[in-house]
């Protein structure tokens, strides 16, 4: 399982996806799954709110090809994806870490 988190704060923030080279982000991808040996994977750019990109590489466990429709198993990483999210509700001051519950 590889998920990847970028943001930029750099990026512009009009038109979404603007500016993005989809190649490049293409050659990267099938680079890094050889480099890893990753079967497959499915990949989701977005900006904002906003979907810009969606698109599957490789191959599934059952050897089908991977869509944005491919579902993965997530084992433990949902709990980092819980924690960033109770820690930007701490950063947005809408909770408190030290609170008794």
């Amino acid at each position: 399982m590889l998920v990847l988190v970028a943001a930029s704060e750099a990026a512009p923030a009009n038109h979404a996806g603007s500016n993005l080279d989809l190649a490049t982000v293409d050659r990267f991808v099938k680079t890094q799954l050889e480099k890893h040996r990753i079967a497959g994977l499915a990949l989701a750019i977005t900006r904002d709110d906003q979907v810009v990109h969606v698109l599957g590489y490789g191959r599934s466990r059952d050897g089908e090809p991977v869509t944005e429709r491919t579902q993965f198993r997530l084992a433990s990483l949902s709990k980092s994806f819980t924690a960033l999210a109770v820690l930007q509700l701490v950063e947005a001051g809408q909770i408190e870490l030290d609170t008794a519950v």
